[in-house]
Formats: structure tokens, sequence, C-alpha cells
């Protein structure tokens, strides 16, 4: 289990950032930002927000320990949050893709199927109740008239 210590300082240095360059950047002391890494001491909730704004990640990938996204996420999306988490560079692009439009989107998918980059994971299903059935689950047309 990744405890708030080792997380803060994993992303410290996933976004190569010197302990010093922290300490510019928020004002705090760097033996303090030390502290916090080594879990002498417990951050408050607003100098987790100070320091997630340095990172550039949100709150919760500070506090949140990926088995606990575990437990009630679906195990698809946990694993695409594990992967956020684990790799913070990843946020970026993530954002870029939320911001895009269905059709960005697909155009960008045809444009890696294109360069050949495999998807990681199977493709998801579709959604139920956006207008279509599972896989494997759809109904047979019933008879058409009055």
């Amino acid at each position: 289990m990744d405890d708030l210590g080792r997380r803060l300082r994993r992303i410290r240095k996933s976004r190569n950032l010197s302990i010093y360059e922290v300490e510019r950047r928020t004002g705090m002391h760097f033996s303090t930002i030390s502290k916090y890494e080594r879990n002498e001491r417990q951050p408050s909730l607003e100098i987790l927000r100070e320091l997630a704004a340095v990172y550039e990640v949100p709150v919760t990938a500070l506090i949140a320990d990926i088995t606990d996204l575990e437990a009630v996420l679906p195990p698809r999306v946990a694993a695409v949050a594990r992967d956020l988490l684990e790799r913070p560079e990843l946020l970026e692009a993530a954002e870029r893709l939320a911001a895009m439009t269905g059709d960005q989107v697909r155009a960008l998918l045809a444009f890696l199927e294109r360069l050949g980059v495999a998807p990681a994971r199977p493709p998801r299903a579709p959604l139920q109740g956006a207008g279509a059935a599972p896989e494997g689950r759809g109904e047979e047309p019933g008879p058409s008239g009055p």
C-alpha cells in the first residue's frame, strides 16, 4: 500500500521537480516538504491543494490510494486511474481527450490504428441505455405493423 508521503515524493519526482523547486514555488521550507514525504508530518488539506497545484494533479491523486479506487471503481476504470496516478504525464493527454468531440476522438483512434498502435485494453462495450444493446444481447426485430 502506498502512503501519503511516498505518493507526494513519487509525484514530485515524476514532475522532475527538486524539493528546492517546490520550496520556491510554495514558500514552504524544504525540510517541511521533506517531513511530509517521510510521513513525519501530515499536511493540511490546504497544503495538499497547494502541492497539487504545483504538481498539476488533482488533490485526489495525492490522497487516494489505488487500492481505495479499485474498491469502488469498475476494474477497467480503476486500471486507467492507476495509470494516471502512476504516470502523471498522462494527465494532460487525458484532459485533452476529455475536451475532444466524439468525431475528434474517433479520428484520433483511426489515426492510431493506422500507425499500428494497438489498444492497451480491449475496446469497451457500448453503454446500455445509450441506444445500443450489449453485444450478443440485441433483440430480434419484432413483427412490423399496427
